[in-house]
């Protein structure tokens, strides 16, 4: 499931240089729809097992405040997945309370759950709302 961030911490430890480019190169929409989005805990057992394998080299090769930076970055990511996860099925007390425990991440969509109103929230994060009414208008 992290294959690619394991390749990416090997060749950094085996000193290849990457190069940040100027524009994206690739675009991924986050949404309601994601097949990742089930899989959240898996992920997340896969991604904390490989940073686990890879922590005193990388602590080595970047030293202590990268690395708990890093640590902090990769606790970020998992603040918004928990916190879209609770979206997902609804469950808004417990993406608030989430997003509102997470404030500190700095992540724009943290921020507008745990403050905006839900329908701007379904509306930003393009998650399922009530179904809009068919047929006409009275």
């Amino acid at each position: 499931l992290v294959e690619d961030w394991d390749l990416w911490i090997r060749l950094a430890l085996d000193g290849v240089r990457f190069v940040r480019p100027a524009h994206a190169t690739t675009l991924y929409r986050w949404g309601h729809a994601n097949t990742s989005g089930s899989r959240t805990a898996d992920i997340r057992t896969a991604a904390e097992r490989m940073r686990t394998s890879h922590r005193e080299a990388v602590r080595l090769a970047i030293g202590d405040v990268a690395t708990r930076k890093a640590d902090a970055l990769a606790t970020d990511r998992f603040a918004w997945t928990d916190t879209h996860a609770a979206l997902t099925v609804g469950d808004w007390p417990r993406a608030r309370s989430l997003a509102r425990s997470n404030l500190r991440t700095r992540d724009r969509r943290i921020f507008a759950v745990a403050i905006a109103p839900r329908f701007v929230v379904r509306r930003l994060l393009d998650l399922p709302g009530r179904p809009e009414p068919t047929g006409p208008r009275p």
